[in-house]
């Protein structure tokens, strides 16, 4: 096996690290929002996690929800009201969709991939029909050690479906503050979570429907199960020289649907 392939595969024998819970949302004043609640009580557990933000910044007098978008726009919508409600929460799921990486578009082709890839960082260290990997590139203020993009068939062509970004860690107490670096500038753009451990923050929706996903946090889940885009993660792993790397997981987001 060449050193390529097993640092490929050290990757995702790694993946997915497991939601072992979530951090609490600060208490909610129980007027008026029981019917939002209950109609998102079916929904994705991310898209329920951006909801409880959400009504945390109610206004009772107006009756008016608030919520910043990326762009700097100010959005509300009425929870009274029905054709308001469903145009705010719409508004606040396209606005935290992930919908592209080192600017290649998730679900664009293979070889869509690899032209922007390569003008971007240069040929990549190695390529299959399912997977582009780099080394030692820099991307958004930061040098990551490991860039993997990972594609799926339906047997006609291939999407990008998966990536992930690692930085290599001397020691845990690095590993934390280039975690909580991370998270910061993540959440300047989305609404994160955080894992009770803190190791693991997750935001983001995925950009596509995934019927597989569950509402509910169980033992062993994914951060993808749960719906969301992406998550930052401390990971350890057997190297005395950097014996831990922090993880931007994106995905892995179906775009094929296998229906019988």
């Amino acid at each position: 096996m060449t050193l390529m392939k097993k640092r490929v595969l050290f990757i995702l024998l790694i993946l997915p690290v497991a939601v072992s819970g979530q951090q609490k949302e600060k208490d909610i004043p129980e007027k008026s929002i029981s019917g939002v609640l209950n109609q998102m009580k079916d929904m994705p557990h991310a898209f329920q996690m951006l909801v409880l933000k959400t009504i945390t910044n109610i206004d009772f007098e107006k009756e008016e929800l608030t919520y910043l978008l990326s762009s700097g726009e100010v959005i509300t919508g009425n929870p009274n009201d029905d054709e308001s409600i469903t145009v705010f929460w719409q508004k606040i799921a396209e606005d935290n969709k992930v919908k592209e990486i080192c600017n290649v578009p998730f679900g664009c082709t293979l070889l869509e991939a690899k032209n922007i890839l390569c003008k971007k960082f240069g040929d990549p260290l190695y390529i299959t029909d399912d997977i582009i990997l780099y080394e030692n590139k820099w991307y958004g203020g930061n040098l990551f050690d490991t860039l993997v993009f990972w594609f799926q068939s339906d047997g006609k062509r291939n999407y990008f479906n998966k990536a992930a970004l690692c930085i290599y860690a001397s020691d845990k107490e690095e590993a934390i503050g280039i975690k909580n670096r991370l998270h910061k500038r993540f959440s300047k753009r989305y609404s994160l979570m955080m894992g009770e451990d803190s190791d693991m923050s997750m935001g983001g929706l995925q950009p596509v429907p995934n019927s597989h996903l569950i509402n509910e946090p169980t033992v062993g889940c994914t951060s993808s199960e749960l719906g969301y885009g992406f998550d930052i993660n401390i990971v350890e792993k057997d190297d005395y020289k950097h014996p831990y790397f922090v993880r931007i997981l994106y995905g892995p987001y179906e775009f094929v649907n296998e229906e019988f």
